[in-house]
């Protein structure tokens, strides 16, 4: 049982302060949140697993022989989950009732990695799974739409829209 704690909150100013709302700038929101979460390991990561195997032969008289198989991967006891964080900053903004923005700037964090280790096969296993690591990612998402023709009574409309993002991540540890 992992505790997930995140909030957020937003203000819009264009509300707050009417004489901001204008022909130029129609909305605007400020935005800020954190999140975060947790990715846990497979049952069978956590402990050693023996196959059984009701069909894995027929003799010459057609007798089915079933067998047991060990996986190769070393069971990890000790395996703890991912933590996940993330941190958020935002604007939305509506520009000459026509164009709209939404900008965010995120920086997300993950701990104890899950990660395959690769064991020497005279253990009897050639790998098992360890907590290991750190990365961080940041990035930057950009989402826009242009209304060109505007339903002016007749049904027409045409709308433009895009988005931009780059990301990168950084092994911290």
């Amino acid at each position: 049982s992992i505790l997930y704690p995140g909030a957020s909150v937003s203000f819009i100013p264009t509300e707050a302060f009417k004489g901001m709302q204008g022909n130029a700038l129609n909305y605007l929101k400020l935005r800020f949140g954190y999140g975060s979460s947790a990715g846990f390991p497979t049952p069978f990561n956590t402990r050693d697993v023996l196959t059984l195997g009701a069909r894995n032969f027929i003799d010459s008289n057609g007798n089915v022989i079933s067998g047991n198989t060990v996986s190769n991967t070393l069971g990890n006891r000790n395996l703890k989950a991912e933590r996940i964080g993330e941190l958020e900053l935002g604007m939305d903004f509506r520009l000459f009732n026509r164009l709209n923005f939404n900008v965010s700037l995120y920086e997300k964090t993950t701990e104890d990695l899950i990660t395959q280790q690769t064991l020497d096969s005279s253990t009897g296993f050639t790998s098992t799974f360890v907590n290991i690591g750190e990365i961080r990612s940041q990035g930057v998402e950009v989402d826009y739409d242009l209304d060109i023709i505007k339903d002016q009574g007749n049904g027409l409309r045409f709308n433009v829209a895009g988005n931009f993002t780059t990301n990168e991540t950084i092994v911290t540890d």
